[in-house]
């Protein structure tokens, strides 16, 4: 037990960087603890001495001894070797030695030799197999390799592209399309020459390789042979001075131990640790000190905390500003839709914006709605709206809802095409079926005027997705879809298309270029920048005509934690007014 109290207060710390070591001792008494840390230095040097000295003295009993055998066994192997040489007349010319260094110089040379020539049949073998296969000869990798066929290989490709824009131009007979493919067929053939010629160095550099390796199996047979005429004698030779330089080398490294271990036993007095700083009595305790843990508690708590914020911060891969969204994509962005409390209970958006006109949704959207109006103008030729978004579930869908029902509120004659032909929802958010729409028209089942049904509660017309079909493509890029879009702008003020997103199936680059605006719905700290700029490139690709962007879902009271900039929506009806 007090063996066990003692243990508890003492203890020894080694430094990290250096050959130190730190005894401590706690105790009420300062004079108790120092005494005792001063104590247990001093014993663990003593211990140290008293076991070095013993152990010398043990290494050098056994060392004196082996030393002495080793003499003599050194001095018969000795005498034994300069008996066998002088009974038969060997000298040391090192013949047999440079023998042995030229084979195994040859040997080294013949087994890259062997390597390569197996790698040169290696390659000869896929020419073989090949025969007159053109195309399986390009695959080589010697002619892939090769700075010729890739520089041809560029001028075939440059001279296709080339012909494939003419031949869309102009006849099959035209002079500069007749010229580009006679100059496709000299490249072409200049290839073929070139992967000739590739094949024929295969066969050759294969031939090469055979006669180096040969001729290295010659000249180690003519080394051996040489090798071979040498006598027993010089074996025998080898054979003892090998023995009598291990016995030498054994003998000078016992000898050099002793040595060492003599020197170490006349400084043995020496310890190999020494106090660097006794202990002194301490004048101030070392605990508790409650300041001390109070104040690295605070501080732990803040870099903590500041840790989590920046882990937060950098997990948040979406925009949070428009500024943002502006700043990277270059397009305004039109409006932004907060996340509102009725949206969260799930109430229809269109039930929303006619009977919450007030609400902070409503008024975004009829921002959205004007600023549309204005970007569109008021002509017949530009009626169509495309709305889409990166990925699913950004809000798209709403957008459209509620823009839909805010102009039809305006007296305007509004047509909603629900174009997502993988995931339609546009009839269930109106409680309307999905028995014909949008994939019939196109495929000629039914006319334009049996599609559109009526939604008498916000004056929206909905043309559903209909049925199912396995070439939505096709029937999307088709004329008939071009015909739809016409007859839609004669009859309707505003026609408002809900596709799928970019990034899922390419639905909205089909039917952009058939539009005349496109809507971009973002959903705010969601979606990731990269994904969201690649879908307005690859939109941009087939024509400059995005009206704007939409932040939506926008949760307004964190987002003025992140700028400092508060939002507010005024109320038209009793309710206190939503501060965001």
């Amino acid at each position: 037990m007090v063996t066990d109290a003692f243990l508890d207060k003492l203890s020894v710390e080694a430094s990290r960087f250096a050959r130190v070591i730190t005894i401590r001792f706690r105790s009420t008494d300062p004079e108790t603890a120092a005494e005792v840390a001063n104590g247990v230095a001093d014993s663990y040097l003593r211990d140290i001495r008293e076991r070095r000295e013993q152990a010398l003295r043990r290494a050098s009993a056994f060392l004196t001894e082996r030393v002495g055998g080793l003499r003599q066994t050194v001095i018969e192997a000795e005498r034994k070797l300069e008996q066998f040489r002088r009974d038969n007349g060997l000298v040391e010319t090192g013949g047999a030695t440079l023998l042995l260094q030229q084979i195994t110089h040859l040997n080294e040379q013949l087994i890259t030799a062997e390597t390569a020539r197996a790698e040169a049949e290696a390659r000869y073998s896929q020419v073989r197999a090949l025969g007159d296969d053109a195309k399986g000869l390009e695959s080589l990798d010697a002619v892939l390799r090769s700075n010729v066929i890739g520089s041809l290989r560029n001028q075939e490709s440059e001279l296709r592209r080339r012909i494939a824009e003419l031949q869309q131009q102009f006849q099959p007979l035209y002079p500069p399309l007749v010229q580009a493919r006679d100059q496709l067929a000299d490249v072409q053939r200049l290839i073929g020459a070139e992967v000739d010629r590739i094949a024929q160095s295969l066969r050759a550099e294969v031939q090469i390789a055979r006669v180096r390796e040969a001729n290295l199996a010659t000249a180690i047979q003519r080394v051996q042979d040489r090798l071979e005429s040498q006598t027993d004698a010089e074996v025998t030779l080898r054979s003892i001075e090998s023995e009598v330089e291990a016995s030498r080398d054994l003998y000078e490294l016992i000898l050099n131990r002793l040595k060492e271990t003599d020197v170490q036993d006349e400084s043995a007095n020496a310890p190999e640790a020494r106090i660097i700083s006794r202990a002194v009595t301490p004048q101030t305790a070392v605990a508790p000190r409650r300041g001390i843990a109070v104040l690295a508690s605070v501080l732990g708590a803040m870099v903590v905390g500041c840790f989590l914020v920046l882990v937060i911060e950098f997990a948040i891969r979406g925009f949070k500003t428009t500024q943002q969204l502006e700043l990277a994509t270059g397009l305004p962005v039109l409006a932004q839709i907060p996340l509102n409390a009725d949206v969260r209970q799930s109430m229809p958006l269109h039930r929303l914006v006619v009977e919450r006109p007030g609400s902070s949704v409503t008024q975004a959207l009829r921002r959205l709605r004007t600023t549309i109006t204005l970007s569109l103008g008021e002509t017949e030729a530009s009626r169509v709206v495309l709305v889409t978004s990166t990925i699913s579930g950004e809000g798209k869908s709403s957008v459209v809802e509620g823009l839909a029902t805010l102009s039809a509120q305006a007296g305007r004659r509004v047509l909603v095409i629900d174009a997502d032909m993988q995931n339609p929802s546009l009839h269930n958010r109106f409680g309307m079926a999905n028995v014909v729409g949008l994939s019939d028209v196109l495929s000629g089942g039914v006319v334009l005027d049996d599609a559109v049904e009526f939604d008498p509660g916000t004056g929206i017309y909905l043309m559903a997705r209909g049925s199912s079909v396995p070439n939505p493509d096709d029937l999307l890029g088709s004329e008939a879809m071009d015909g739809l879009m016409r007859a839609a702008r004669r009859q309707f003020d505003l026609v408002i298309i809900d596709t799928a997103p970019v990034s899922s199936v390419g639905d909205a680059l089909i039917i952009a270029p058939r539009v005349d605006g496109v809507l971009f719905v973002v959903e705010w700290e969601r979606t990731h920048r990269e994904m969201v700029i690649q879908s307005l490139r690859d939109i941009y690709e087939i024509g400059e005509n995005v009206l704007g962007l939409v932040l939506s879902k926008v949760d307004v009271r964190i987002q003025s934690f992140d700028t400092g900039t508060e939002y507010y929506y005024y109320a038209q009806d009793d309710r206190r007014p939503e501060t965001g």
